[in-house]
Formats: C-alpha cells, sequence, structure tokens
C-alpha cells in the first residue's frame, strides 16, 4: 500500500468518510489506477468519459461519482496476475476467482475512504437484469442505475478495443452485442440511449 493509501485510510479512521472532501481527489485516483496493468489501466479511463457523456445523455445528476466509480470499477483486478487478465478461456476455478474483482474492487474503494455508494455501484457493474450476472446475482431494478451505465460502457469498450485476450469488434459489431443483450445483460432502455446519443455521436 503507498503512503497516500495509507494516509487515506488513516484519515478514514479518524471519519473524513465524504470523498469530495479528500484533498488531491484525481491524484488518489491516479496512484490507485497506477496497481493496475496498462491495457486496464486505459481502459478504465475511456469507461469513465464515456460513462458521464451517457450520465449526460440520461439527465443524471451527480456526473462526478458516476465518473469516478467508473474510473474504478476494474481497481479489484490489480489483485490478479496479469496471465488470468488476459487470458482468453478461463477453467470454470479460475472464472469463479476472477468474479471476484467486484467484490475486492468494492473494498478497494471503502479502504480509500470513498463514499458507500461509489463501493456498492463497483461491486454492481457485472449484474445483469436478468440476474445472471456477479457477484450478487441482483435482478432489474435492484441494481442500481449507475452501475448499469457504465456497465454498458464497459461491455462497449471491452469490445471495441483490445484488451489483450478478445477480438477487436467494429462499433456496429458491439452494438449489435448490446442490444442482442438488452433486457437480460443491459437495461433495455440505457441500450436505446446508449446507441442514439453516444455510438451514433462517436
Amino acid at each position: 500500500m503507498t503512503k497516500n493509501l495509507q494516509e487515506i485510510k488513516l484519515l478514514s479512521f479518524f471519519g473524513l468518510k465524504n470523498f469530495f472532501e479528500i484533498p488531491q481527489t484525481q491524484e488518489l485516483i491516479s496512484q490507485t489506477l497506477a496497481n493496475l496493468d496498462e491495457i486496464s489501466r486505459e481502459h478504465s479511463k475511456r469507461v469513465a468519459t464515456t460513462a458521464r457523456d451517457f450520465g449526460k445523455a440520461v439527465d443524471f445528476k451527480n456526473l462526478d461519482e458516476l465518473e469516478i466509480a467508473a474510473q474504478l470499477h476494474d481497481i479489484g483486478k490489480s489483485s490478479f496476475r496479469e496471465e488470468i487478465l488476459i487470458k482468453p478461456n478461463l477453467s470454470l476455478n479460475e472464472k469463479v476467482i476472477f468474479q471476484m474483482h467486484s467484490v475486492i474492487g468494492a473494498k478497494i474503494v471503502e479502504i480509500l475512504g470513498l463514499p458507500e455508494k461509489i463501493s456498492k455501484i463497483v461491486r454492481a457493474i457485472h449484474e445483469n437484469p436478468d440476474g445472471s450476472g456477479y457477484p450478487d446475482r441482483l435482478r432489474g431494478k435492484e441494481i442500481l442505475f449507475e452501475a448499469q451505465i457504465i456497465g454498458i460502457a464497459d461491455a462497449f469498450d471491452a469490445m471495441t478495443n483490445d484488451r489483450g485476450y478478445n477480438n477487436v469488434k467494429p462499433y456496429a459489431k458491439a452494438m449489435a452485442e448490446l442490444e442482442k443483450g438488452s433486457g437480460s445483460k443491459f437495461n433495455g432502455e440505457l441500450v436505446k440511449v446508449f446507441r442514439e446519443k453516444i455510438v451514433n455521436n462517436f
């Protein structure tokens, strides 16, 4: 744990829980993201930018919180070996372990002393409306709206950029995959807005 993270943990212990009261916020986020591999770090930055634009498109008010959660959505992966992160076909045991990154990420956010809401968003990003997601098998409106926004931005970016384990898809095919999962993997109404207000403007 870096010196700054130790300081934030100490501040949290003494009650400084409000993230927006912590000085040098972006520096802390940058230092935290530095623990990720380069591919995941750049992915997180793109997802954060897209999520903020997406949030504006649906008139979401707390854009700063949304962007921070998007920046940190994969931070739990910093606890895994890089070969696991870029392996195209995980074994069942590896998949179960890998899916713990959402839980680990939420715990890291707690340690940083960020608002509890951000921790809950990070934990819920890979939940699906039909209950097939992880780690808590949440359904529909049980899933935080912010997590549903970031989940779509995350999936689209993962399909359209080289993550080290995937075949990069053009925007049209990636959008078709989102629409295929509309209502099951993704919020159907949000998928429509994503096409109209985000993808069509790329």
